[in-house]
C-alpha cells in the first residue's frame, strides 16, 4: 500500500475518529476495568481545536484514495521545576493504524515522522505510554530504539471492596 504521512487537516477527523474507535476496542479487550467500551479519547470537536493548536500536532497517514489508514496525536510540554532539568518533551498521546492496515509500515513512519518533527523543534526527548497489557505496542517501540524509562505500578482497591 502507498501512503503519506503529513499533518491532520479538518477533513481528516471522521478517519481519526473511526481509528480512536478501534484503538479503544482493542484497550478495552486489554484492560476492561479501566477503558470504557464506548467513549473514545477525543471527540470531533477537541480533534478540530487540536488541528489549530501548535504545541498539539495532529499527523495522519493517508493512503493513495486520501484515506486516513494511521494517527499519531502529540503534544508539546516543557518541564519546569526544583528537582527536573528544563526540558523540551514531545509526547505522543496515541499512535494507532486501521485494522485492515497494519503491517504496511505505516507505524513506523508514523514514529519516523514525530521523530523528525521534535528533533526540528528542539525537543530533548520523545515520550509515548503503553498500557503493559500492550505486548504488541511494547515490541515495536522497544524494536524502534525506544526504551522503558519509567514505570507505574497500580493496585486494583475495587476488588477488596467488593469482597467486604
Amino acid at each position: 500500500m502507498k501512503f503519506t504521512v503529513r499533518k491532520a487537516v479538518e477533513g481528516d477527523i471522521q478517519g481519526i475518529c473511526f481509528i480512536l474507535k478501534q484503538a479503544l476496542e482493542c484497550h478495552h479487550a486489554l484492560l476492561p476495568d479501566i477503558f470504557s467500551d464506548s467513549d473514545i479519547r477525543y471527540s470531533p470537536d477537541e480533534l478540530d481545536e487540536m488541528l489549530d493548536d501548535s504545541g498539539a500536532p495532529i499527523f495522519v497517514a493517508v493512503n493513495e484514495n486520501h484515506e486516513v489508514v494511521g494517527y499519531a496525536i502529540c503534544f508539546v510540554d516543557n518541564t519546569r521545576g526544583h528537582h527536573l532539568k528544563p526540558l523540551q518533551l514531545f509526547y505522543i498521546d496515541g499512535l494507532c493504524v486501521r485494522e485492515d492496515s497494519r503491517r504496511q509500515g505505516i507505524s513506523s513512519a508514523l514514529l519516523a515522522h514525530c521523530k523528525n518533527y521534535a528533533q526540528r523543534i528542539k525537543c530533548d526527548h520523545l515520550i509515548i505510554k503503553v498500557y503493559d497489557a500492550n505486548a504488541a505496542a511494547k515490541a515495536f517501540y522497544e524494536t524502534n530504539g525506544m526504551k522503558v524509562f519509567r514505570q507505574a505500578y497500580t493496585y486494583d482497591l475495587t476488588k477488596e471492596r467488593e469482597a467486604a
